[in-house]
């Protein structure tokens, strides 16, 4: 779903040069967890969608420093079966942690352009996370981050979220972000369209099944977050 798209600043030309930030640029979310789990033996990552498109991704080595050994690890995955238990942690890290091969400096000199992917997992038998000081639908101080020195160093800014949640979205303006496609979870291959969009080769027609709000607070809902424990959960 294009979400939006100011001053046209899709579709990307194949053949340009990107940055491409975010954990889950490098280890995405590919379906929900409990039984909702697909198979992450062989799927199509995110570089590799991109790359197929004709898009040139900056895999400056600083990268793997930054976010682990995303080359062994993020493009293939495990078979696994069962019941699978949720992981809401978030692992992005905060802006100041991109240095030397890897800094804003280096990436501005490579494109002007950033592609951000920002993820949140969803699960069966377990609620999203929700505290005042930390909502699992909204952005964290390391997305935040990133998103800010971002704006100050790109022209343009494309957010991709994988999530399939609705997530608060009132940061779109806040930082003034160009252009956002929702991918939802897409299991192991969905990622091979992912580029075809950004370059326009595929018409991204799809419609949202949800309301994404500006922010949580605005709608009736929100009375509701937080620990709701019944009398007989025993703990649960």
């Amino acid at each position: 779903v294009l979400m939006k798209n100011k001053d046209h600043s899709l579709p990307l030309q194949a053949g340009e040069k990107i940055n491409l930030l975010g954990y889950c640029a490098y280890f995405p979310l590919l379906s929900g967890t409990g039984t909702g789990i697909v198979s992450s033996r062989d799927p199509i990552s995110i570089v590799q969608g991109l790359e197929e498109a004709g898009l040139k991704v900056n895999l400056a080595p600083g990268m793997s420093g930054i976010y682990g050994d995303w080359k062994k690890s993020g493009e293939k995955g495990t078979e696994r079966i069962g019941f699978i238990t949720a992981d809401f942690s978030m692992k992005d890290v905060p802006a100041n942690s991109f240095k030397g091969e890897a800094s804003f400096e280096r990436m501005r000199d490579y494109a002007d352009i950033a592609v951000i992917v920002i993820g949140r997992n969803g699960a069966e038998g377990k609620d999203l996370p929700y505290d005042k000081e930390n909502d699992y639908l909204k952005l964290n101080q390391n997305e935040e981050s990133l998103l800010a020195a971002a704006r100050e160093n790109f022209k343009k800014i494309i957010v991709v979220i994988t999530s399939a949640n609705a997530m608060e979205l009132g940061w779109m303006e806040e930082y003034d972000v160009d252009a956002v496609v929702w991918a939802g979870l897409p299991g192991p291959y969905g990622f091979s369209a992912l580029g075809k969009i950004l370059t326009g080769e595929v018409n991204p027609s799809g419609r949202l099944p949800d309301t994404c709000v500006y922010r949580h607070s605005s709608h009736p809902a929100s009375e509701n977050f937080g620990v709701q424990e019944a009398d007989n959960a025993k703990g649960r």
